[in-house]
């Protein structure tokens, strides 16, 4: 499972002690990085989650050139940036999501979001106060949409890093 934008990490600690064999959190934020760290070191999950301390396209694209899938994607971008909507075109550009593998998004209320992304399809949406869950799925590549953009309607390479030990005095 793939967690981009992944902070402290707890939701890629959550799916690893559910189940889940192994897990990558991206993220680029110094300080969410060291909360991070601390977390898989606390928790004794080192060997099952990496970190890729990187910019999510730099991460995705090293990914996508290592021809890596994922059956679990979460993405909890900073709101209107409109980084979720190029998290969603990386992932489905890059073939990053298995057939059938889930994108679970979480945005602000307010932004509008794709019904489609190539072979990224919505399948659910929800709000919960300021806040937006959708839920994509993979459905197979549409001839011709996931070279040209896909059907989009509105409704370098960085090697990811074993997770390691916090520095002492940080």
């Amino acid at each position: 499972m793939l967690d981009i934008f992944a902070g402290t990490g707890a939701l890629a600690i959550e799916a690893i002690s559910r189940g889940a064999a192994t897990a990558l959190c991206i993220e680029s934020g110094k300080s969410a990085l060291t909360a991070l760290r601390r977390n898989v070191c606390a928790l004794g999950v080192g060997d099952s989650l990496r970190i890729a301390a990187a910019d999510f396209r730099t991460a995705l694209r090293a990914q996508a050139a290592a021809g890596v899938e994922f059956d679990g994607v979460f993405v909890d971008a900073p709101y209107a940036k409109g980084l979720t909507e190029e998290a969603l075109e990386m992932l489905d550009a890059g073939g990053l999501v298995a057939e059938q593998g889930w994108i679970a998004v979480e945005t602000a209320r307010r932004e509008i979001a794709p019904r489609r992304v190539g072979s990224l399809v919505m399948q659910r949406e929800d709000e919960y106060g300021d806040t937006k869950l959708l839920l994509y799925e993979r459905l197979g590549d549409v001839a011709g949409e996931a070279a040209s953009g896909g059907d989009q309607e509105q409704a370098g390479g960085v090697e990811p890093q074993p997770a390691e030990e916090p520095e002492e005095n940080q």
